[in-house]
């Protein structure tokens, strides 16, 4: 990822403040694993939902000079097959989210010479929900199917590679390729419209692999201010949120259209 200054902004997840800085070293050890595992020509997908390892994910892609697949997981599973079986990733990174973990394995069949790599969801989750999140239906560690394909994703690590020797192609999304210098015009552009507003608090009402979405976090990276997150999208929850996150604005901005799901 071209660099634009060190990341000062955060993210805000489920109750917790997680520095631009964090996502960046959780980033690095992941971009060296990338660089050795699998094909540069194929994609990595990025199967989850908006959370931080969503971004940190897409970091360490961009690092390691990948091509980064980005999919909203929600989407019906006819158009996932179709724009999976186009790209044809040889990895996929995804959570031990029971819906989320599931539905990738339905489309095993559309990429059939992928790796897996699973991330662990309750070490997203704050205290207590961490230790009751592998009880609930759908979560925990057991998710990790019997397959020698599928590993934990915090095994994939290597050196950093060299910032320097970043990739900087086109991000591809359903919407069809996207190129970054776009991104990072439409990030300066809501920087821009934040204009003298103290302390920004964006609530993204999108996926983040969407142009609104890539847009939202590469300007609350480059700048001091926070971007709510949100696995869901549904209405209902990104109302609460708005109101328990003291959100200052919502990207898209209501006129665009909150993303429901």
């Amino acid at each position: 990822m071209r660099s634009e200054g060190a990341a000062l902004g955060r993210l805000d997840f489920l109750g917790q403040a997680i520095p631009g800085a964090r996502l960046l070293a959780a980033a690095a050890p992941l971009a060296g694993g990338l660089k050795t595992l699998g094909d540069s020509a194929h994609p990595v997908l990025l199967f989850l939902p908006n959370t931080p390892t969503w971004v940190v994910t897409l970091l360490a892609v961009l690092a390691a000079g990948r091509q980064p697949l980005l999919v909203d997981p929600r989407a019906a599973p006819d158009a996932l097959e179709e724009l999976i079986g186009r790209h044809a990733p040889d990895l996929a990174v995804t959570l031990d989210i029971g819906t989320v973990l599931d539905k990738l394995m339905r489309l095993l069949p559309a990429m059939p010479a992928a790796q897996v790599r699973i991330a662990r969801f309750a070490a997203e989750l704050p205290f207590p929900r961490n230790l009751l999140f592998p009880l609930l239906r759908g979560g925990g560690l057991a998710n990790l199917p019997d397959d020698p394909r599928f590993a934990r994703l915090e095994s994939l690590q290597g050196p950093a590679p060299d910032p320097a020797g970043a990739w900087s192609g086109p991000l591809l999304t359903a919407a069809g390729p996207v190129a970054q210098a776009a991104v990072w015009a439409d990030a300066a552009l809501l920087k821009a419209q934040a204009g003298e507003e103290a302390s920004p608090r964006w609530l993204l009402t999108a996926p983040l692999g969407t142009p609104q979405g890539l847009a939202a976090l590469f300007a609350v990276l480059s700048q001091p201010a926070a971007l709510l997150l949100s696995p869901r999208l549904d209405a209902r929850s990104l109302d609460k949120l708005a109101v328990q996150g003291r959100a200052t604005r919502r990207l898209p901005d209501r006129a665009g259209g909150s993303t429901d799901g």
